[in-house]
């Protein structure tokens, strides 16, 4: 018999080995035992760094998952810093700053119209504790993915553990599981294990990070939590913001980027022809003071560093057999806009489900097994289509944004200022949606699990049949008090049906067994817009087939007919395991 056969017998596999215990790995371990999936998380560090953290910020889209997949979130959020204004300025003129707030109207249904800033340890300790005190798991600390091997139905990994004592070699453990996914960051030693390749450029910019306590000195000038503070200056940008309390001290986050003498460590000191730039609390205050006129003093708390910005994405998030990548280890850009923790823990949830569909795929067919790879295929395959497509998306954006906020060419300067200065509130309010993530969407070209739109779009591209689209976020539909998200199951698919006709009025169970929600008799005037949603829309009965990632996968006039082209699109094997 096969050696390797003989050790799966032997040493009972796990579903998921995670690979790297930052939120991305945290995410997927409680996802997928929530989903009933057998985990174990490793994470090479000592333990958690409570003292460092490029990641601030969580947009409405992730608060909308992480809080319909606990209840830890609700304690969270209440003692969360929520940004509600943008205090800006564009240009050398020191005048008055212009306070644009962020409107909650403009977030339109989601619950969470707010930017919630915490550090990301913050989001680790909760999705940490769940790990613990839910599921009875922990993150194995001192533990590294070393290699594997890969077999037909599973894949062995050797871990070495650093010893606790320096007179003993470190341990060696090997464990089987059916898929390996690495979170481990943008040097990811499972990237390189799988044969997977990241190109990255450098964008030729340096971004300075500062956690400090701050003291404003101008007396015209008030600090307020509730504030982001961005300063478009001609030499570049300069950031700050609340995002932390240690007691009665206000910790700030100062985000700029490095002046064009500034000159970034190096690794190879042979190589160095100058002496690097010397980060400090005086340095800080200059730098503030030239960029937004304000004259404060500063106080380093925790961290103080600098880091090239640089720009990647993997060729693909999955070899084709049991290894995967998410997080920085399969896309890398700029901090610019904040984005970076939440297509993370994004990556998570959509992997996490799809191991869960996956898992039943293999537990339900253990016959026609060219079937089963086939359905396989076509689960895993959307998963690297969908969030590689997102990230190069993402990576675009935040490319431009860095070069607009960055560019120091004086005729382009003027025009930035120009524009920046008369329309700051408009383009800061008219993208707010899509900065928490909210207009994030998939469909059928993007993904081999979205139906196509049984009815076509009329009137300017307005939904006048259904609620929303393939592919599209769910709306968080509203009657009265009730909001769907509040009756929302995310274990499965399942339906939600709106104004059902008299022979699903009393249906408790749709189509493949799927939950079901139902609300009718919806008006425009429960609706928080924007989505606008037509009154003809609303009064339309109409079936939803939404993912357990709360984004639809089909719509039509009835279960029936969604059902049976999810027959087609996905197979009968991959829809009976929905």
């Amino acid at each position: 018999m096969n050696q390797s056969l003989l050790q799966v017998q032997k040493v009972s596999m796990i579903d998921i080995l995670v690979v790297g215990g930052g939120p991305t790995g945290l995410c997927v371990a409680t996802e997928a035992l929530r989903l009933g999936l057998t985990v174990r998380i490793i994470e090479q560090k000592h333990e958690r760094q409570t003292a460092q953290s490029r990641a601030l910020i969580i947009h409405a889209r992730v608060m909308e998952l992480l809080a319909t997949s606990s209840n830890s979130w609700n304690d969270f959020i209440n003692k969360s810093i929520k940004k509600k204004n943008v205090s800006f300025r564009a240009g050398t003129e020191m005048g008055p700053i212009q306070k644009i707030a962020l409107d909650e109207e403009k977030f339109g249904d989601t619950p969470f119209p707010f930017l919630t800033c915490n550090a990301q340890f913050q989001v680790e300790n909760v999705l940490e504790d769940d790990l613990q005190n839910k599921f009875g798991k922990c993150v194995e600390y001192d533990s590294c993915l070393s290699t594997f091997t890969e077999h037909s139905t599973h894949v062995v990994s050797t871990i070495l553990r650093k010893s606790p004592t320096s007179s003993r070699e470190d341990e060696e453990e090997q464990i089987s599981s059916r898929w390996v996914i690495g979170c481990d960051g943008g040097r990811s030693t499972t990237r390189t294990l799988a044969g997977l390749k990241m190109d990255r450029s450098m964008s030729g910019e340096h971004i300075i990070i500062a956690d400090v306590k701050l003291e404003v000195l101008d007396s015209d000038y008030t600090l307020s939590d509730d504030d982001l503070n961005a300063f478009v200056h001609p030499d570049g940008f300069f950031f700050h913001l609340c995002f932390s309390y240690n007691g009665k001290e206000k910790i700030y986050r100062i985000v700029a980027i490095a002046p064009k003498d500034f000159i970034p460590p190096t690794r190879d000191t042979k190589a160095a022809t100058d002496s690097p730039t010397v980060l400090s609390s005086e340095y800080l205050e200059k730098l503030m003071h030239q960029r937004t006129g304000i004259s404060a003093k500063i106080e380093i708390h925790g961290w103080l560093t600098s880091f090239p910005v640089s720009h990647g994405i993997s060729n693909s998030f999955w070899n084709g057999k049991h290894i995967f990548i998410a997080g920085d280890a399969g896309h890398l850009h700029s901090p610019v806009g904040g984005q970076g923790m939440n297509y993370g823990i994004l990556d998570g949830m959509n992997f996490a489900w799809k191991a869960a569909w996956a898992k039943r795929v293999l537990d339900e067919n253990n016959i026609d097994l060219e079937a089963t790879s086939e359905a396989l295929n076509l689960i895993f395959g959307s998963y690297d289509k969908e969030r590689r497509i997102q990230a190069e998306s993402l990576i675009q954006r935040t490319s431009l944004a860095t070069s607009v906020v960055s560019i120091q060419n004086p005729l382009i300067v003027g025009l930035r200022t120009l524009i920046m200065g008369k329309f700051a509130k408009s383009l800061i309010q008219s993208n707010i949606k899509s900065l928490a993530q909210l207009t994030l969407c998939y469909n059928g070209k993007d993904s081999p699990i979205i139906a196509k739109l049984e009815s076509s779009l009329t009137l300017y591209g307005r939904r006048l049949d259904f609620v929303c689209k393939p592919g599209d976020r769910l709306p968080n539909l509203r009657k009265g008090s009730f909001q769907l998200y509040d009756a929302v199951d995310r274990s499965r698919h399942f339906w939600v049906l709106i104004n059902p006709d008299e022979n699903n009025r009393d249906t408790s169970a749709g189509k493949g067994g799927l939950k079901v929600v139902k609300i009718d008799s919806i008006s425009v005037e429960d609706q928080v817009s924007p989505p606008v949603i037509q009154q003809r829309a609303l009064q339309a009965t109409q079936a939803i087939l939404v993912r357990p990632d709360l984004y639809v996968a089909g719509i039509g006039k009835s279960m029936d007919s969604i059902w049976d082209e999810f027959e087609d699109l996905v197979g009968i094997v991959a829809q009976k395991c929905m």
